[in-house]
């Protein structure tokens, strides 16, 4: 039985050429396809599922400190931002799980290859909001409480901005998927097909050089 691992990488060429030759060398074959081939969205009232399913965790106190009042912040930004600017070619940077240490983070390329960027983080001590801001070229960021759940608030903020609007994280989000999905099958089924083609990975240097769809299939 074939076995499908389908990412979303971002490499320069030489990166690509020694993936490429390791992958041959252990018996996988790989194929690469162009990231404007047609993806595959989720329908709206799926993604009101996963939303309507964080709201509901929320309410139970499920996740720590995390609050009504934080995913209703969230919901103000959202409405702001669509008064601004579309939510089509919409990414959301996971500030926290982008990138590793001090590789090169290049949100002008970013911008070019995907369109809108939105950060999400956690505030820092000592009010430097403005600080964060000016690091990431004064582009959108939603604050979330230093206690809260980050994850969280950034699988809500995408959801919100709709069915295109993808992430970029180095983060898995594994135990939010078995914590907000147990004991309801539908709403896991829903989120494994949206995290297929909406999450984006960076995690090499120069990784913003070449946007890959990779599959592997052994």
């Amino acid at each position: 039985m074939d076995k499908i691992i389908k990412q979303h990488f971002y490499l320069n060429y030489e990166e690509f050429e020694k993936l490429k030759k390791a992958a041959i060398l252990c018996g996988f074959k790989i194929e690469i396809y162009d990231e404007n081939e047609k993806v595959e969205y989720l329908k709206n009232e799926e993604i009101q599922k996963l939303i309507d399913q964080i709201v509901e965790f929320t309410k139970n106190k499920n996740e720590g400190f995390l609050s009504i009042e934080e995913l209703e912040a969230v919901d103000e930004f959202v409405t702001k931002r669509e008064k601004e600017a579309s939510k089509n070619n919409t990414v959301v940077i996971d500030a926290l799980n982008y990138g590793e240490g001090r590789d090169p983070k290049n949100w002008k390329l970013l911008e070019k290859v995907f369109g809108n960027l939105v950060f999400a983080t956690r505030k820092q001590k000592g009010g430097k909001e403005k600080a964060q801001i000016d690091l990431y070229n004064n582009l959108p960021v939603l604050f979330c409480d230093k206690l809260s759940s980050d994850d969280m608030i950034v699988l809500y903020l995408a959801w919100k901005l709709g069915p295109e609007c993808r992430v970029i994280t180095n983060d898995f989000y594994k135990d939010h998927r078995r914590n907000l999905c147990k004991n309801v099958p539908e709403i896991g089924k829903i989120w494994d097909k949206w995290i297929i083609d909406a999450i984006y990975r960076h995690d090499s240097i120069n990784c913003e050089m070449l946007a890959l769809l990779k599959r592997i299939s052994n």
